[in-house]
């Protein structure tokens, strides 16, 4: 690669380092690596990047990494997020969860998951006054329920974790902390941790709640330098798992956590919003850490492009296939390893152990590698075992030359962390100088694990030398290296990425290297095992495996984000004899030839994805938050009303209609088969989507759409409000609410003033009421319109309520008794 483009890359890292303080050093998720491959380099930064480890670290206790339960947890490569609304995992239709169909579809498309986080909360929280622990036990089956999908996942081998929701105190009281209600819920299901949403850390309260019965994973959601190792904190101890938000330069950057623990703590890189997984990918890679393939974003869809899921699963089967070698400091992590040309923008992170070397390489060029030249070192600490005499000379060998089982690499010196390790105690002691060089040969010898010796020429000082990697080595008129040649062995390389063995890589016994070449393609990975053992029969699986992944080149796969297309579901008509009878007073809207729809999604978050957030009306392209069109209305017959429990309860008498799931239906009816008293005139709620559409179908109405809703609340004015522009009054709407518990709502004729011009009544601020469907291959959502008396206080992440009616919200549907809401009722239609 011409070295320009390299130099482009290294004023990348700088403005990257200039303009993300937070980011550099020892600062944040993110220790950078170094710009400059060249050995002399990363010797600096290497020594720079130990020193820290050391400092940073010395106070952590890594115990709890070590407990039994908590080791498998390192390996956990790859964890989606999961809504629980997604419909790979529950069929609405058969009223049942379909695991099978979600793992199928995430291994055939990037290589199956390791761990999943299930979200059942936002972004539907506080459409009513349920709060986060209320929400799983509305789930379908409930705990119970919850319980059979965390055992399918654990026989599946993928371990689970559910949601801490911490800025949740607007909502019912638990009469519990968080970490008690928390712990309670993770074991009564089975759980295997949680995730702080919005947490910079988790406190320990959490950690020493759960080891009361049995220890917990906890993952906060992000966790920064300063609440991570600071001299009074202790959140890397018991927050085993995190997630990582990461900024991206030319230069892979370390994970600092997993840094700072050995290799013990697993990061997961998260990028929920890119479209482009390319930098997440391989920065999870370079580190050997996790990745979170969150696809199903809110409802919002954000999948993984085909060239980035195979990526992914190539990515991933190596990691999962070298386990603890990579991940649980198990081995020796040295990232930023100059094994690859200088300037060639291919990055390599070595990870070793008594029997294998691994290097995993990273082309973070927009070229491929082909051919690339590697350099590796393939000697271990050991291989010069203590032998008495064996490796020394009785006579003086002359300055410069080789001596006994010693090759001189003249005018090198190799000390700690620039290619090798030391022995000495004190490292340079006083008791290591004025030695023949036959000496200094004989104490090498003597001295296990001792692979080389520099030996300084003027003084005839000795230092004896182990796992030495002589490229790193500094050069030096005053000493030169002499390493043992040792019998290696005989050495398997394999090249893990295409599955294949290299087989004329050959150990330099006099240099410790191993020159071998392999092919990187632009964006991609590779990795390359040296192993002292024979190929065992996982491995040739392995590699059988990846020959066939690899076989199609990166280049040839799209990756295009194509957002997921919408379709407005039509509303149901009635299947049984029409009672017109249970329409109560309507009102007559006539036509409008050119009614001017205009309205944007209210959702919190999406912003990101301008596509694909909010819905898709069927004159547009595909979802989007603004909407704005220009269409016909047809003369409508329209509730003055919204449904009453009243209405309900006749509709009930006069029908004996039921649910075919009662989760949650008319559950303020308290099981008493009617409504509570006072309560015939107030809209009737805990009613899903389907309940309010067998409702109005059995009375010869349908539910209206959401741009019929907002014309006979608007008029064809463009007014704010159904009874104009002025602010809402006690005299249009109820009063307002952020009490924790939801009061209860107001009649539907107590707010006449609140009229829209066509005589159409208790349109906003009592309850939303339901509107048009919209489905996508992942989510159902219903557009919510009219807004609610009460929203919870205490935090921006409820569910938003509507401003005017310029605004809609959407509601993400799952199973009846998730969906149906206290906060929600409904309005029938029909068309003249």
């Amino acid at each position: 690669m011409p070295r320009a483009y390299h130099s482009i890359a290294c004023l990348s890292l700088l403005a990257f380092s200039l303009f993300n303080p937070s980011l550099t050093g020892a600062n944040g998720q993110q220790y950078q690596g170094p710009c400059d491959q060249t050995p002399e380099k990363f010797n600096e930064w290497y020594s720079e990047y130990r020193a820290w480890i050391e400092e940073a670290s010395a106070t952590i206790d890594l115990s709890n990494y070590d407990i039994p339960y908590t080791i498998p947890f390192r390996t956990s490569f790859i964890q989606p997020q999961v809504m629980m609304h997604d419909k790979f995992l529950y069929n609405r239709e058969t009223d049942s969860f379909t695991i099978d169909r979600f793992l199928e579809d995430l291994d055939s498309r990037y290589g199956g998951v390791d761990s999943v986080l299930l979200w059942p909360t936002y972004p539907n929280i506080g459409v009513d006054d349920r709060n986060q622990y209320e929400m799983h036990e509305s789930l379908p089956g409930g705990l119970e329920g919850l319980k059979e999908l965390v055992d399918q996942f654990h026989e599946s081998n993928v371990k689970v974790l559910l949601p801490l929701n911490p800025w949740d105190h607007g909502t019912n009281d638990s009469g519990k902390s968080d970490y008690e209600a928390l712990i309670s819920l993770i074991q009564s299901v089975g759980a295997d941790g949680f995730n702080g949403d919005t947490m910079n850390g988790v406190n320990s309260s959490y950690w020493d709640e759960a080891l009361k019965s049995y220890p917990i994973i906890i993952e906060p959601e992000t966790m920064y330098s300063a609440s991570a190792i600071g001299p009074d904190d202790t959140d890397l101890e018991t927050n085993l798992w995190s997630w990582g938000y990461w900024e991206y330069s030319p230069v892979p950057s370390v994970a600092s956590y997993k840094a700072l623990t050995g290799g013990k703590h697993l990061t997961h890189i998260c990028e929920r919003w890119a479209t482009d997984h390319t930098d997440g990918i391989q920065h999870a890679f370079f580190n050997g850490a996790g990745f979170e393939s969150w696809e199903n974003v809110w409802g919002i869809w954000n999948g993984i492009t085909p060239r980035n899921s195979a990526l992914l699963q190539r990515a991933s089967r190596i990691l999962r296939s070298l386990g603890d070698l990579i991940q649980g400091g198990d081995g020796d992590f040295v990232p930023h390893i100059p094994v690859t040309p200088v300037n060639s923008m291919v990055y390599a992170t070595k990870f070793e152990n008594d029997t294998h070397k691994v290097f995993l390489l990273t082309n973070r060029n927009a070229y491929d590698a082909d051919p690339l030249k590697l350099k590796l070192p393939c000697r271990w600490e050991g291989d010069a075992a203590a032998g008495g005499s064996e490796g020394g000379s009785e006579e003086e060998g002359r300055e410069g030359e080789s001596i006994g089982n010693y090759t001189v690499i003249e005018h090198v010196n190799c000390y700690e962390s620039h290619g090798a390790s030391s022995l000495e105690t004190p490292v340079g002691s006083a008791a290591a100088t004025g030695l023949t060089l036959s000496e200094c040969s004989s104490m090498c010898s003597s001295t296990r694990g001792c692979e080389a010796f520099v030996f300084g020429k003027v003084e005839g000082s000795c230092y004896r030398r182990s796992q030495v990697f002589s490229l790193l080595c500094e050069p030096s008129a005053e000493y030169d290296l002499y390493t043992r040649e040792v019998k290696v062995g005989d050495l398997k390389t394999v090249d893990l990425y295409g599955g294949r063995m290299l087989e004329n890589a050959e150990c330099d016994t006099k240099t410790g290297t191993m020159e071998v070449e392999v092919e990187i393609e632009a964006g991609g990975v590779g990795a390359v095992m040296i192993t002292r053992e024979e190929v065992d029969d996982f491995t040739k699986g392995f590699m059988e495996v990846m020959r066939g992944l690899t076989a199609q080149p990166l280049a040839g796969m799209s990756n295009e984000f194509v957002p997921l297309q919408q379709t407005m579901v039509p509303s149901k008509v009635s299947m049984g004899p029409i009672v017109r009878a249970l329409r109560g007073e309507t009102v007559k809207v006539p036509a409008a030839e050119s009614f001017k729809f205009k309205v944007s999604g209210n959702a919190i978050e999406g912003d990101n994805l301008p596509d694909s957030v909010d819905v898709q009306y069927p004159w547009e392209i595909h979802p989007q938050r603004n909407h704005e069109h220009t269409l016909e209305i047809k003369a409508l017959e329209v509730d003055r009303y919204p449904v009453t429990n009243g209405d309900y309860m006749k509709f009930l008498e006069e029908t004996g209609w039921e649910p075919s799931d009662g989760s949650n239906w008319l559950l303020d009816w308290g099981g008493e088969g009617t409504y509570p008293k006072g309560w015939g005139n107030k809209p009737v709620t805990w009613v899903s989507h389907s309940d309010a559409a067998a409702y109005c179908g059995l009375a010869g109405g349908r539910l209206p759409t959401s741009f019929e809703w907002q014309y006979f609340a608007q008029c064809l004015d463009g007014r704010a409000y159904p009874w104009g522009d002025r602010e809402p009054g006690s005299a249009e709407t109820p009063s307002f609410s952020k009490a924790r518990n939801m009061p209860p709502l107001d009649d539907v004729d107590a707010h006449g003033a609140g009229k829209s011009c066509f005589g159409v009544e208790d349109l906003v601020g009592n309850a939303y009421q339901w509107t048009d469907v919209f489905s996508d291959a992942h989510t159902d959502r219903a557009v919510l319109r009219g807004g609610s008396r009460w929203r919870a206080d205490g935090s921006d992440w409820y569910f938003p309520e509507p401003r005017d009616l310029g605004e809609h919200d959407t509601f993400l549907m799952m199973s009846e008794g998730m969906d149906r809401s206290k906060g929600i009722g409904f309005r029938c239609v029909s068309e003249i």
